[in-house]
């Protein structure tokens, strides 16, 4: 299983000290964890659509704001097995309130979870060429002119290219979103406590703010 985890210079401190060892830790190959950092402060959206160039097969892309289950990896490789997108985060807020479905369901429930999302290569190939297309731009260009949006523009993809595919929301969330603990959001220059909405790991958050408020990397 493959995981791509997306950053930028600023969060490399967080990405090389906690999530790799943690990845590490629970028995992922070295090998098999890349890291991609917006070196070049292309912004999100970008810098996502630059990264699915180095992808070469199913992936588990993260970001690097995260902290993952104690029960991560497995998880993550019976998910991957179905082949199909799988969302390993969900936040209320993120999806407008609407109604929140877990397990299989269509691409319109699709959770907004590109802090954990399996995305299979096919898919990936496919929104790189339909975010590059002049009527995707027409048709979104408020959104796509703001740089971000990686994650509602590729749900808008899924839901016009895609809309009766089969994906998967996951039951328990695999991971969840930290940037509290680690100086806010690299977006909007502030400080979202945005919680996984399935989450009961709550002694791994403890055990990490813990570890953060003696870490002299810490920017």
């Amino acid at each position: 299983m493959k995981y791509m985890i997306h950053t930028y210079p600023k969060r490399m401190w967080y990405v090389i000290n906690y999530i790799v060892p943690d990845l590490i830790k629970q028995g992922v190959r070295k090998d098999d964890i890349q890291i991609i950092s917006d070196s070049e402060g292309l912004g999100n959206l970008e810098a996502f659509i630059k990264s699915l160039d180095l992808v070469e097969e199913d992936t588990w892309h993260l970001q690097d704001d995260i902290l993952i289950s104690k029960h991560f990896k497995d998880k993550c490789e019976v998910l991957g097995r179905l082949g199909i997108i799988v969302t390993g985060f969900v936040h209320y807020e993120f999806n407008s309130g609407s109604l929140l479905q877990t397990g299989f369901t269509k691409p319109l429930y699709m959770f907004m979870s590109f802090p954990c999302i399996f995305i299979p290569k096919r898919y990936s190939d496919h929104f790189k060429r339909w975010i590059r297309l002049e009527s995707t731009y027409k048709k979104y260009k408020e959104r796509i002119d703001t740089k971000k949006n990686d994650d509602w523009l590729f749900y808008r993809f899924m839901c016009d290219i895609y809309p009766n595919d089969e994906i998967y929301n996951t039951k328990e969330c695999l991971v969840d979103h930290v940037d509290y603990l680690i100086g806010g959001s690299s977006i909007n220059n502030r400080i979202n406590k945005v919680s996984a909405y399935y989450w009961n790991e709550f002694d791994r958050n403890k055990e990490l703010e813990a570890v953060l408020k003696n870490d002299k990397n810490k920017q």
